[in-house]
């Protein structure tokens, strides 16, 4: 099989190298970046707010509107994912307990 935009072959994808994921980032809080925590996307929906605050035109200041709820939104899929994640591991916690 040859590529489209070249002459030389394509890999086929069951023969390529798994792509590593960046889960390990994930599974540390140290190392969560701004986006990846409920009170940095508040921060960030904060941050949206005013600066729509500060505009006198009406399309920028919805735009800036419309990315706060969009952070107010992740933060609470957030929040209900790690409530969850918590809610799992105490129920596999109690499990183990009891025996």
């Amino acid at each position: 099989m040859t590529s489209s935009r070249s002459a030389r072959a394509a890999t086929p994808i069951l023969l390529r190298e798994p792509v590593p994921t960046r889960l390990e980032r994930l599974s540390t809080p140290r190392n969560r970046q701004k986006q990846d925590t409920e009170q940095g996307c508040r921060a960030l929906a904060a941050d949206d707010l005013a600066r729509a605050a500060d505009m006198t035109c009406p399309l920028p200041r919805a735009r800036m509107e419309h990315s706060a709820a969009t952070w107010i939104a992740r933060a609470d899929l957030l929040r209900r994912v790690e409530a969850g994640t918590l809610r799992r591991l105490e129920a596999a916690v109690a499990l183990v307990e009891a025996g």
